[in-house]
């Protein structure tokens, strides 16, 4: 007989926000802020010098290294959780604004596990930034469909 181990769960739980986090601060650290350059503008003679600011373009936030990197020290440390790999692959991706590749993240993750709700709005957050508006819907329709009350699909939805 297997009783319910609420530490278990907890562990699963934290594991994957401990990732998520983890990936977050990878893409934190790998982005360099751009410093804004000053130039001085006179019209005319009298007039008092204005600064603007010229910003150059924000890097790209991470390098197919980084998410490399990141795949493999996901698979070394969570081994026995393929579905948590998939789906923090999948949000890496969409920090890394590769929503194609993130949505085929989170559907290895559906395969295994159908019914994780973190996948399915992840997926619809994929199939939204690639502006497949109705994939999303379906995908945000179907986390309300076994959940709901889940606040990430509702609000989605509007």
């Amino acid at each position: 007989m297997k009783f319910f181990q609420p530490t278990k769960v907890l562990m699963n739980y934290s594991l994957k926000i401990s990732i998520v986090l983890l990936v977050s601060a990878l893409f934190l650290i790998s982005c360099k802020k751009s410093q804004p350059t000053t130039a001085t503008s006179t019209p005319n003679a009298g007039a008092t010098p204005v600064a603007t600011a010229v910003a150059t373009p924000a890097p790209d936030p991470a390098t197919e290294a980084d998410l490399k990197q990141l795949r493999q020290t996901m698979e070394q440390e969570m081994k026995d959780q393929p579905e948590n790999v998939h789906y923090n692959m999948g949000s890496a991706y969409l920090l890394a604004r590769k929503s194609s590749e993130a949505a085929g993240e989170f559907k290895l993750a559906l395969a295994i596990n159908a019914k994780d709700m973190a996948s399915l709005t992840g997926l619809g957050r994929a199939y939204a930034q690639q502006n497949l508006f109705t994939e999303a819907i379906a995908e945000y329709q179907k986390a309300i469909n076994i959940n709901p009350n889940d606040a990430t699909a509702r609000l989605a939805l509007g």
